[in-house]
């Protein structure tokens, strides 16, 4: 089993764009799912999802309750570009690579972490 990590850009319309992506995302934990960053200017958003596995990413789309807010929410439900994504090493001025989530992790800096609604941790 391989881990999928995404990269989603989001167009919000709307505030109601911003709550609908709100609710979807509490759901990813159900299908072993996480949300790894959640980026905005206000007019877009840059979410990194992971997935346990692709079977997780096929059963959070097929969701009865994901589809139910995509009903519910009707056009203010954002246009959605997702990319697969590998994560690589990042250049740095003094000529080292690392990994900046990875160095996040290491000194257990969470800034920029957004916490989906209803993880217990946060």
């Amino acid at each position: 089993m391989t881990e999928l990590l995404l990269v989603a850009l989001v167009e919000l319309v709307s505030e109601a764009s911003a709550e609908y992506e709100d609710e979807v995302l509490a759901l990813l934990p159900r299908h072993g799912g996480s949300l790894e960053r959640r980026l905005t200017d206000g007019r877009e958003e840059v979410q990194v999802i992971r997935f346990a596995s692709r079977d997780g990413l096929q059963s959070f789309l097929d969701d009865p309750d994901r589809l139910a807010l995509r009903e519910r929410y009707g056009a203010a439900v954002p246009a959605t570009r997702v990319l697969e994504v590998t994560p690589r090493q990042a250049w740095v001025p003094d000529g080292h690579a690392r990994s900046d989530m990875a160095e996040d992790d290491r000194r257990g800096d969470r800034r920029g972490r957004a916490r989906v609604a209803g993880d217990e941790a946060g």
